[in-house]
Protein backbone atom coordinates (compact mmCIF):
# COMPACT_ATOMS: atom_id res chain seq x y z
CA UNK A 1 0.00 0.00 0.00
CA UNK A 2 2.66 2.60 0.69
CA UNK A 3 4.25 2.22 -3.08
CA UNK A 4 0.63 2.97 -4.26
CA UNK A 5 0.34 6.21 -2.19
CA UNK A 6 3.77 7.33 -2.99
CA UNK A 7 3.30 6.68 -6.41
CA UNK A 8 0.02 8.43 -6.66
CA UNK A 9 1.33 11.56 -4.56
CA UNK A 10 4.40 11.34 -7.35
CA UNK A 11 1.49 11.21 -10.25
CA UNK A 12 -0.17 14.64 -8.44
CA UNK A 13 2.80 16.14 -8.12
CA UNK A 14 3.86 15.24 -11.77
CA UNK A 15 0.79 17.04 -12.72
CA UNK A 16 1.02 20.14 -11.07
CA UNK A 17 4.25 20.08 -11.84
CA UNK A 18 2.98 20.05 -15.61
CA UNK A 19 -0.12 22.23 -15.05
CA UNK A 20 2.33 25.34 -13.41
CA UNK A 21 4.49 24.53 -16.66
CA UNK A 22 1.56 25.37 -18.88
CA UNK A 23 0.63 28.30 -17.32
CA UNK A 24 4.19 29.67 -17.46
CA UNK A 25 3.89 28.56 -21.31
CA UNK A 26 0.90 30.68 -21.41
CA UNK A 27 2.34 33.85 -19.14
CA UNK A 28 5.39 33.97 -21.17
CA UNK A 29 3.06 33.65 -24.26
CA UNK A 30 1.23 36.67 -23.57
CA UNK A 31 4.16 38.53 -22.45
CA UNK A 32 5.93 38.37 -25.68
CA UNK A 33 2.98 39.00 -27.49
CA UNK A 34 2.49 42.40 -25.73
CA UNK A 35 6.03 43.16 -26.77
CA UNK A 36 6.28 42.28 -29.91
CA UNK A 37 2.42 42.85 -30.66
CA UNK A 38 3.27 46.21 -33.06
CA UNK A 39 5.34 44.24 -35.33
CA UNK A 40 3.02 41.14 -35.48
CA UNK A 41 -0.29 42.23 -35.41
CA UNK A 42 -0.80 40.96 -38.79
CA UNK A 43 -0.52 37.27 -37.62
CA UNK A 44 -2.25 37.29 -34.21
CA UNK A 45 -5.87 35.67 -35.40
CA UNK A 46 -3.57 32.73 -37.19
CA UNK A 47 -1.31 32.60 -34.20
CA UNK A 48 -4.61 32.49 -32.19
CA UNK A 49 -6.46 29.54 -33.76
CA UNK A 50 -3.42 27.41 -33.93
CA UNK A 51 -2.51 27.89 -30.44
CA UNK A 52 -6.35 26.98 -29.86
CA UNK A 53 -6.22 23.94 -31.96
CA UNK A 54 -2.29 22.59 -31.10
CA UNK A 55 -3.91 23.28 -27.38
CA UNK A 56 -7.25 21.72 -27.66
CA UNK A 57 -5.84 18.45 -29.66
CA UNK A 58 -3.06 18.02 -26.87
CA UNK A 59 -5.40 18.36 -23.63
CA UNK A 60 -7.68 16.03 -25.43
CA UNK A 61 -5.49 13.19 -26.29
CA UNK A 62 -3.98 13.79 -22.45
CA UNK A 63 -7.50 13.76 -21.47
CA UNK A 64 -7.72 10.14 -23.17
CA UNK A 65 -4.81 8.78 -22.24
CA UNK A 66 -5.88 9.93 -18.55
CA UNK A 67 -8.97 8.41 -18.41
CA UNK A 68 -7.31 5.22 -19.19
CA UNK A 69 -5.50 5.08 -16.07
CA UNK A 70 -7.27 3.10 -13.53
CA UNK A 71 -6.48 5.60 -10.91
CA UNK A 72 -8.63 8.19 -12.74
CA UNK A 73 -8.26 12.29 -12.61
CA UNK A 74 -8.66 14.66 -9.31
CA UNK A 75 -11.34 16.86 -9.35
CA UNK A 76 -8.99 19.46 -9.37
CA UNK A 77 -8.10 18.51 -13.15
CA UNK A 78 -11.41 17.95 -14.31
CA UNK A 79 -12.78 20.81 -13.66
CA UNK A 80 -9.23 22.33 -15.24
CA UNK A 81 -9.74 20.80 -18.23
CA UNK A 82 -13.94 21.79 -18.92
CA UNK A 83 -12.51 25.33 -17.25
CA UNK A 84 -10.15 25.32 -20.03
CA UNK A 85 -12.67 24.26 -22.51
CA UNK A 86 -14.82 27.00 -21.52
CA UNK A 87 -12.45 30.37 -21.33
CA UNK A 88 -11.59 29.09 -25.25
CA UNK A 89 -15.02 29.10 -25.77
CA UNK A 90 -15.35 32.70 -24.13
CA UNK A 91 -12.02 33.72 -25.92
CA UNK A 92 -13.42 32.61 -29.37
CA UNK A 93 -16.64 34.05 -29.16
CA UNK A 94 -15.50 37.46 -27.95
CA UNK A 95 -13.16 37.79 -30.77
CA UNK A 96 -15.58 36.35 -33.03
CA UNK A 97 -17.82 39.57 -32.07
CA UNK A 98 -15.55 42.11 -31.89
CA UNK A 99 -14.20 41.24 -35.81
CA UNK A 100 -17.89 41.41 -36.49
CA UNK A 101 -18.24 44.75 -35.16
CA UNK A 102 -15.20 45.87 -36.73
CA UNK A 103 -15.79 44.28 -39.83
Amino acid sequence: MGDATARSTQREKLKQADLLCGVGALVLGIGIGAIAAPALGWVAVPLFLIGCLSHGWGRIQKHRIEQLDASGSAAWQTALYWGCWAAIAIVLAIASWKALIHA
